[in-house]
């Protein structure tokens, strides 16, 4: 149940601030399961919140807008 928790409020700070889930949720998780498979589960689950968090906008991106941000980065 602490497990959940600790996610739970991770992904809240993750999607709410864009980070914190790994310095929320991992303590809990290294602690709890030990630093080898604490570590692995907290990567695994950032990338399924961060997958999560970036669908939605994913949506409403404009393709021209991006095209014509990259074209003065190119040289850079």
């Amino acid at each position: 149940m602490i497990l959940a928790l600790a996610v739970l409020l991770g992904a809240l700070a993750q999607s709410v601030s864009g980070f914190g889930f790994g310095l929320v949720s991992g303590p809990v998780l290294v602690a709890t399961l030990g630093t080898a498979e604490g570590v692995r589960l907290t990567v695994l689950l950032s990338l399924l919140v961060n997958v999560a968090v970036l669908a939605r906008p994913h949506r409403h991106a404009s393709l021209r807008s991006a095209v014509l941000l990259r074209r003065p980065a190119a040289p850079g």
